[in-house]
């Protein structure tokens, strides 16, 4: 551990060098800021007994993406801004600066050949990147990133969520076959509260990055993605034109917030909140969300 923290600080030291040499303004703070956010983490870490072994697992292995140009690792997570840092890897992979990066189809994004995970690599190249590359990942309000998957797979067409997924829901609790109607936001919830499924875009993010396992370089907020991306770049030496995109899947409804969260769950009893709050508890805690 003393040694990754002499490698950590060994780090924020060149960082701050390079800073000061090309006149990023704010970067400094906005380190500091990180230093103080991961110490946070790990020190909640350590007192519940979260730090374990890396658990080299295919979902762990086939959620962080490696960018080589740059030299960094991506866990992603979705409905955290994951679909535009697929963007910006893709971007950077391809090595093409005068692209917008929004230009890339969200189906393209995620089937990319171009875009590599830990998969593809033997475990002890798996262990070198580990060790060797800048480490990301985001973190979300647990509950408004629950509105958002609904928002996202539920309310717009789906073959698979709006049509296979909610069947299953309304079948479970409608006991009806033939209902075609939306499944409601309470009966997400409960079906995402009571089954134990594995579907990554309502998994814990601490099951999907293992952030007490692995050490992170940085761990950027949802609430505040476009200022800690862009401050990533920077950090990696990424050419001063290329910016985190703000592309946006349904571009004519706005994005989920925490007042349109609120809404979605006005009508929610205390005890169905608590029900969320206990299969959420490790990213409540860790991220330092309140839920109430």
């Amino acid at each position: 551990m003393q040694q990754l923290n002499q490698v950590e600080e060994f780090k924020n030291l060149w960082v701050l060098f390079m800073a000061e040499d090309n006149g990023l303004d704010g970067l400094q703070d906005w380190l500091s800021t990180q230093k103080q956010h991961k110490r946070s983490l790990y020190g909640i870490c350590n007192r519940h007994n979260l730090r374990t072994s890396i658990q080299f697992n295919k979902l762990l292995l086939s959620t962080l993406l490696v960018e080589h140009t740059h030299r960094f690792i991506y866990c992603s997570v979705p409905k955290v801004g994951c679909s535009n840092w697929k963007r910006t890897i893709l971007q950077l992979s391809m090595n093409i600066s005068g692209r917008d990066p929004g230009e890339f189809s969200q189906k393209n994004i995620h089937r990319s050949i171009l875009i590599k995970n830990l998969t593809s690599y033997s475990l002890q190249k798996q262990l070198f990147l580990l060790q060797n590359y800048t480490k990301i990942m985001f973190s979300r309000n647990p509950l408004e990133r629950l509105v958002s998957a609904y928002r996202d797979k539920f309310l717009h067409e789906n073959d698979y969520y709006s049509t296979t997924v909610a069947n299953k829901i309304k079948r479970k609790y409608r006991h009806k076959s033939n209902d075609n109607s939306t499944v409601t936001f309470k009966e997400f919830i409960r079906y995402v509260v009571e089954e134990n499924n594995n579907d990554i875009h309502w998994m814990p993010m601490f099951q999907l990055c293992q952030p007490c396992s692995i050490e992170y370089d940085f761990i950027g907020r949802h609430e505040s993605m476009t200022e800690d991306a862009d401050n990533i770049l920077k950090y990696l030496g990424v050419p001063k034109h290329v910016h985190f995109p703000d592309y946006k899947k349904h571009s004519n409804e706005g994005r989920t917030t925490l007042n349109i969260t609120e809404t979605f769950l006005q009508h929610f009893t205390k005890n169905e909140i608590d029900q969320i709050y206990h299969k959420y508890k490790t990213d409540f805690l860790i991220f330092n969300y309140s839920y109430a």
